[in-house]
């Protein structure tokens, strides 16, 4: 194992070492020419120049159209700087190469514009990394705020054009200080890219880049025009282009987007963020079950102030595996999850870990994903009880509706007989003994009769009211007019019609079972008739309406009406709000109204003023689930 670890160590400083001298090699490129080549010697190949000036600018301007492109995609602010620092160099360098046949009797008219266009790619390169990771907010539509820079470059180059052709500024001095300010800046961008917490690898490019254009500067600033160490300066700078030329194609023809790896400190700090504050466990370890990282939940699940920090080992001991035995339970399945109960100071726990396997090339370990499943444990517990409490419920109902059926049963055979009999005997009474019988025995026996009737009606409302709950539903679509229509018929005879003004509105079609709906409407409209008889003008008015997610029907008289603050004891079983000698009636009908109409999953309810009339409304669901 010592060995290996050692090797690995080997490995890593010998890849540093090549890494470090690969940037390094110009270094030594510059120091090598400057102590073996004569830096009076010159090589003034103008054809050759031109051709490499060539290819710099259409390198600079081909970086400069890829990122213009994918600041149309993104807006990132730090995408259009670097658009605009190749496209300045583009501008500005061109005539570099347009002038190199003055060189002869114009020296600094064509030197200058080398060091003014680094000096404004370094800068904007620059300017554009206090950017990095945040978007364009000046309002641009990704045109309008290119032309403001585009003018700049340009008129830089004019000026500079201008002012060398009529010998003015710009001796040798002052290029060496433009370049070396160019130099300083490249030095500090590097610093600021090394510096980032993260680097993607176009960012890498980029940092290998700006590494190669510093030490193009450097060897600017040491040479002297046409000689060896200038020549070998461009090479460097070339080299630069080309590197970052070859990342950025390569980047934005896999993912159309520069920014969508330019600025991946976004996504790791969002990443950062969501496993920090992940309302779940977040355990991170190696290859040797090593702690890499933890978020702040599993800290609290797991250590819960009793100082031990070995979480990994706190994990594996609750459940019961090791390393080996980890790697087994993975080997099958690409996640393993394991159950198990924790004691805590604020009590106990119930904890669900969610392992699995990172096989990646550069990060091999285990994910673990700690959640607490107390809650829902208990809310688990909670409902097992709740369903024990149900059935236990159901049970009763169960022999509670027994009971009531076997009381119906006897209500229907044991009292009908006894009612019967009354009834029977007291009308043979008053037909065959009338004749012996007083007035006041004779109102004694119609009274009888009256209320063995009464009590027959009583027991047949009661029956029905009782079978309501126990035969299903055979629901269907329901003409309601039609079946208003119908009760209509049934309740009014002749004299009954030509007295009462019935109006019948539009009524929705409804979905139900037809027989129940019938009773419903039948209670509703002979309770109307009802109580609106003694009115010299008796009207009553069906009317319906819809809304979205039910129909509304509603019954309207001008009949006795009821007093609102007896509004509870409406629809309960025997209830009645006027005396039986105002009205007769057993006080079951709205209570049958108000079952049936549960029953469909509607409701019921009422408005009225004693005296005034009473209105009556029930809804139905538009469809029954």
């Amino acid at each position: 194992m010592k060995n290996n670890n050692m090797l690995k160590l080997l490995m890593e400083a010998y890849q540093r070492v090549v890494v470090a001298t690969g940037l390094l090699l110009p270094a030594g490129g510059i120091a090598f020419l400057m102590l073996t080549t004569d830096p009076s010697r010159r090589f003034a190949l103008h054809g050759f120049h031109e051709i490499a000036i060539t290819i710099a600018v259409l390198m600079s301007a081909f970086i400069a159209l890829v990122a213009c492109e994918s600041y149309r995609r993104d807006k990132s602010a730090f995408v259009r700087f670097v658009a605009l620092a190749y496209l300045g160099f583009a501008v500005v360098y061109t005539p570099h190469g347009v002038l190199t046949r003055m060189s002869d009797h114009n020296m600094m008219l064509f030197v200058v514009f080398g060091p003014v266009s680094r000096l404004i790619m370094s800068a904007y390169l620059f300017a554009g990394l206090f950017h990095l990771s945040k978007p364009q907010r000046d309002g641009s539509n990704g045109n309008a705020s290119w032309w403001p820079h585009i003018v700049f470059f340009i008129a830089v180059a004019s000026v500079l054009y201008v002012l060398l052709s009529m010998n003015i500024g710009a001796r040798p001095i002052h290029i060496k200080e433009i370049e070396s300010i160019a130099l300083v800046i490249s030095c500090l961008a590097l610093l600021r890219m090394w510096w980032l917490p993260y680097r993607s690898p176009l960012m890498w490019f980029h940092i290998l880049a700006q590494f190669l254009f510093a030490q193009a500067s450097l060897a600017f600033i040491l040479s002297a025009p046409w000689n060896a160490l200038w020549w070998f300066a461009h090479a460097i700078s070339a080299t630069g282009f080309v590197t970052l030329g070859y990342a950025v194609t390569r980047i934005y023809m896999g993912t159309q987007s520069l920014a969508t790896v330019y600025d991946t400190i976004t996504l790791h700090n969002i990443l950062d963020k969501i496993v920090e504050h992940s309302p779940v466990g977040i355990l991170v370890l190696d290859e040797k079950l090593n702690v890499v990282r933890r978020n702040h939940m599993m800290e609290n699940m797991l250590d819960h102030g009793s100082g031990n920090t070995d979480l990994a080992g706190i994990l594996f001991n609750h459940l019961g595996i090791d390393g080996s035995a980890l790697s087994e339970a993975l080997r099958d399945s690409p996640v393993a999850t394991r159950r198990f109960e924790m004691n805590r100071a604020d009590g106990k726990h119930f904890y669900e870990a969610r392992i699995t396997k990172l096989n990646e090339s550069q990060a091999r370990g285990f994910i673990c994903i700690l959640i607490d499943m107390s809650e829902s444990r208990n809310a688990e517990e909670v409902i097992r009880k709740l369903n024990e409490s149900l059935e236990r419920e159901v049970i009763e109902r169960t022999a509670a509706n027994k009971e009531l059926e076997s009381f119906c049963y006897t209500v229907s055979h044991d009292l009908r007989s006894p009612l019967r009999a009354m009834e029977g005997f007291s009308r043979l009474i008053e037909e065959d003994h009338a004749s012996g019988l007083n007035e006041e025995g004779k109102r004694y026996l119609s009274n009888v009769r009256d209320n063995s009737r009464r009590m027959g009606r009583l027991i047949d409302d009661l029956l029905a009211f009782s079978r309501l709950g126990r035969k299903p539903l055979q629901t269907s679509d329901v003409n309601m007019e039609s079946l208003v229509k119908e009760v209509l018929n049934e309740l009014m005879t002749d004299g009954a019609a030509a007295r009462f003004d019935v109006k019948l509105g539009d009524l929705p079609r409804g979905h139900g079972d037809m027989a129940p709906l019938k009773q419903v409407w039948t209670n509703l409209l002979s309770n109307a008739m009802k109580f609106s008889a003694k009115n010299s003008q008796p009207a009553i008015e069906v009317s319906g309406h819809s809304n979205d997610t039910e129909n509304i029907y509603c019954v309207k008289d001008n009949g006795a009406g009821f007093d609102m603050k007896y509004y509870d004891k409406l629809f309960g079983v025997f209830q009645r709000l006027h005396g039986q000698n105002e009205f007769e009636g057993t006080g079951v009908g709205l209570a049958i109204v108000q079952r049936v109409v549960t029953r469909h999953g509607g409701r019921v309810w009422a408005e009225s003023k004693e005296g005034e009339g009473a209105t009556f409304y029930f809804s139905l669901p538009k469809s029954l689930q």
